[in-house]
């Protein structure tokens, strides 16, 4: 039984009426496959798809300590990143 107030399930009868539209956009996962600095010298994650994620460690707003570090950006190339580019199809 879900909590009270709880929201509808995350997908709904499309207005068509044809199918289920999600009501929500799941993130877009690509592997990283290196990184560069920009022209501002900031970290940017090669990604497999092709885009560039920044990743800015810029306290208190932007927590990413390892990617200062050589050691630790080389141990992230191979893992996944969330692409928004991919996500809006661009």
């Amino acid at each position: 039984m879900p909590w009270p107030g709880a929201a509808a399930p995350p997908t709904e009868t499309a207005p068509s009426g044809i199918g289920a539209a999600p009501a929500y956009c799941a993130e877009m996962e690509r592997t990283i496959s290196g990184f560069h600095k920009d022209d501002a010298g900031d970290w940017v994650a090669e990604l497999s798809c092709g885009h560039g994620q920044h990743i800015r460690h810029k306290p208190p707003f932007q927590l990413a300590p390892w990617v200062l570090d050589d050691a630790e950006r080389a141990d992230r190339v191979g893992s996944a990143l969330d692409c928004p580019l991919c996500e809006r199809d661009e």
